[in-house]
C-alpha cells in the first residue's frame, strides 16, 4: 500500500469524476468525495473514493447500468449489507 502526501489536485480530480457520473446517471443521486483524499492536508492512498447515495434503492439497477456504461465494475457489497461497491481503474465508487 502506498501512502503519499496530500495532493492539492485531488478535489479537482473528484469534480471531474463527479461530472462524468452525473452525465450518465438518469436518477437523482448524491455524489460525494469520501475517504482520506477528501481531507485537506491528510496523507492518503492516491485513490479518489466516491459515494453515490441513492434516494430510492429501487433505482439501483439503473445506476448499476449507468456506471457500467463508463467502465465501472460492480463488486457486490464486499461484506457490508446495504452497500454496493464498484471499481474503476482511476477511481472507486460506493453506492449506498
Amino acid at each position: 500500500m502506498v501512502i503519499v502526501n496530500y495532493d492539492k489536485k485531488w478535489p479537482d480530480d473528484f469534480l471531474k469524476i463527479k461530472d462524468q457520473l452525473q452525465k450518465v446517471l438518469t436518477v437523482h443521486c448524491k455524489v460525494q468525495h469520501v475517504g482520506s483524499t477528501s481531507i485537506p492536508g491528510m496523507k492518503a492512498k492516491p485513490i479518489i473514493d466516491v459515494d453515490v447515495g441513492l434516494e430510492n434503492w429501487g433505482n439501483f439497477e439503473k445506476v448499476k447500468k449507468a456506471l457500467a456504461s463508463i467502465g465501472y465494475e460492480h463488486e457486490g457489497d464486499k461484506g457490508i449489507t446495504g452497500r454496493e461497491a464498484f471499481w474503476h481503474c482511476e477511481s472507486s465508487v460506493i453506492a449506498a
